[in-house]
């Protein structure tokens, strides 16, 4: 159970099994082996359709871990939200107006909350697992927003009038955000994701579809994890989730129409006592098209 819920972070999205294309680990007395990445080339082959994990499968499994998942990255010294967050105030800081609306993508219980609602004018979620997006929906300040949210149920929010952390948390797919309602296009100063798109492997996709959400000038603030060595742009780890090339990341940047302000190489959590390592990417929207 552990294993799996390991995979879960983020909840935006699921590693596939097995397929034709990626780099698997062989079998190793030491079972902390991480996988060496093979050559870009064969490692960006389309998924098997017929090997993929359905959404459904995806957002059933999370949903029958929501109850307890803070509870397990706790042990995992996970700071992921955290480090996006910091990086976000940073920004902010920087900026000589606020952010308006802030959409965080893939926010399961919403973990990064507490660390951008100061900082925006507006905060939306979308998971794709439902029970992750109620955890997320009943985040509110009981004691004020200088002190760490804490959950409760709708009547009881409305007859104390503790405030809400997000504005609105949908439950939708980010590979099909155009079927979410009140996420369109070009509505947000300020996208994150934090610990999700390592649950992606090709991301050109998840990345155009983030950006596309993205009001000119705007930033994209998200996670991935990396490898230390190897020529690969991205591969299949043995824990089933994705390692992303810095440069591989910033192709699929331009191809969307953004820039790269900052890549940063941080640890995200720990995993059976070895470090995961990341790299943070802030990205930002051109003012115009070229």
């Amino acid at each position: 159970m552990l294993k799996i819920l390991l995979l879960c972070a983020g909840a935006g999205a699921f590693a596939p099994p097995p397929q034709l294309g990626h780099h698997r680990c062989a079998p190793r007395r030491n079972k902390h082996h991480r996988c060496a990445p093979r050559r870009a080339a064969s490692q960006n082959q389309a998924a098997n359709p017929e090997t993929k994990i359905t959404s459904d499968y995806v957002a059933t499994l999370f949903d029958s871990f929501a109850e307890n998942f803070e509870e397990v990255l706790e042990s995992l010294d996970y700071c992921a939200p955290k480090f996006v967050g910091d990086a976000v105030a940073a920004l902010a800081a920087s900026r000589a107006e606020p952010y308006g609306a802030c959409l965080d993508a893939g926010c399961g219980t919403g973990l990064a909350a507490h660390g951008l609602r100061p900082h925006v004018a507006a905060l939306y979620g979308v998971d794709l697992s439902p029970d992750m997006a109620r955890l997320a929906e009943e985040l509110c300040y009981e004691s004020g927003p200088e002190n760490p949210p804490s959950r409760s149920e709708a009547a009881a929010r409305r007859a104390m009038g503790w405030p809400l952390l997000y504005d609105g948390v949908s439950v939708g797919n980010l590979l099909d955000l155009s079927s979410v309602d009140g996420l369109p296009e070009g509505a947000f100063d300020l996208v994150v994701a934090a610990d999700v798109l390592c649950y992606f492997g090709d991301l050109g996709p998840v990345v155009a579809g983030l950006a596309a959400r993205l009001a000119p000038g705007g930033d994209l603030v998200f996670s991935v994890e990396t490898l230390p060595e190897g020529d690969y742009s991205w591969v299949l780890q043995c824990q089933e989730r994705y390692a992303h090339d810095d440069a591989y990341v910033a192709r699929v940047a331009a191809a969307a129409g953004l820039g790269v302000v900052e890549q940063t190489r941080f640890q995200p959590r720990t995993e059976s006592g070895y470090p995961v390592r990341g790299s943070l990417h802030v990205l930002r929207k051109r003012m115009y098209s070229i």
